[in-house]
């Protein structure tokens, strides 16, 4: 599948459809991060796809000279005028269809119609973590009690559906800077008008960059195997809810958990289709969660003291000195 135009071994492939390539660009903070986490004994990892993942380097990316590369660019674009191929946009999946336990295809609604596509072979299920399991359960697949309690026939009785939900949550430490090191105001003013124009005229700079540029795997308890995801993001990032920061010059480490213990459920709030599903990520439920994000909190604190990014930091914004 992969055309890397940096790599060409064992671990990557240069002669396929889906390009990857390395970051378009590198801001200071994203050098000064790289450096201080090698001070703190992590070694340079150039490929976190390759060998092994633990270290600290640049990521890649699905991107060809600076924009982004999908699936539909990669594999469709090719076979979008077959005559075997058709694609339905602006529509809506309400439920698979079984027969004798069988999946013989799908009813959706387009301008208030239900269509039905039958098959011969297959059908393959890619509606993402929520509303794969929501459309299942909306088939009568899944699990019995809840089904029934939402007035939904069951047609094939599955536990496993809606169950076992993870997700690799994260905690921040934001922290002000002494200068202008990352992309804070990049996509404002003149710097938007001098960025564009560098991009389309030479596809260089900022533009190119996908905005977090590079990462560190590692784990607190001194594991090859890492347990957390350390990205840098060169500019304050901040959740919606967050009023009393001010956006400003600055870096944001996220220590993301890469293999929580804690898992959730994806619900039917109703039989109805037009209702979002009900999802409970159930975070944190499992002690050894939280004490890992403590942990990844704390690390990231260290890379803030480790030359040269201390000697950017100003001051500690989230959580803060207390």
């Amino acid at each position: 599948m992969e055309y890397n135009h940096q790599f060409n071994d064992q671990w990557h492939g240069i002669g396929g459809p889906l390009h990857v390539s390395g970051a378009g660009s590198t801001c200071q903070l994203t050098e000064d991060y790289i450096l201080a986490v090698q001070g703190l004994g992590l070694p340079l990892n150039r490929d976190f796809n390759g060998a092994q993942q633990r270290g600290v380097g640049t990521m890649q990316y699905t991107t060809l000279k600076g924009r982004r590369w999908n699936a539909v660019d990669g594999f469709l674009s090719e076979i979008k005028n077959n005559s075997n191929f058709t694609v339905e946009t602006s529509c809506t999946v309400t439920r698979v269809i079984l027969e004798n336990e069988r999946c013989v295809g799908v009813a959706y609604a387009k301008n208030g119609n239900e269509t039905i596509v039958r098959c011969e072979r297959e059908v393959l299920m890619a509606a993402g973590t929520y509303n794969t399991p929501k459309i299942l359960m909306l088939s009568g697949i899944g699990p019995a009690a809840h089904l029934q309690s939402v007035g939904i026939k069951t047609l094939h009785e599955l536990d496993g559906v809606g169950e076992n939900l993870q997700d690799h949550h994260e905690v921040p430490v934001v922290a002000a800077t002494n200068g202008h090191f990352g992309y804070y105001g990049e996509d404002k003013g003149w710097n938007a008008i001098r960025n564009g124009l560098q991009y389309l005229l030479f596809g260089t700079g900022p533009v190119t960059s996908v905005g977090v540029e590079a990462c560190t795997y590692m784990d607190p308890d001194g594991s090859d195997r890492p347990s957390i995801k350390l990205y840098c993001v060169p500019s304050v990032y901040l959740d919606g809810d967050i009023k009393d920061v001010k956006r400003q010059d600055g870096v944001t480490l996220n220590a993301c958990l890469l293999r929580p213990k804690s898992r959730g459920t994806v619900r039917l709030r109703s039989g109805n289709i037009q209702d979002m599903p009900i999802i409970d990520n159930n975070y944190l439920a499992e002690p050894d969660d939280l004490a890992m994000e403590i942990k990844g909190l704390r690390f990231a604190r260290e890379v803030l003291k480790q030359q040269p990014l201390s000697g950017r930091i100003t001051a500690e914004l989230i959580p803060g000195k207390d």
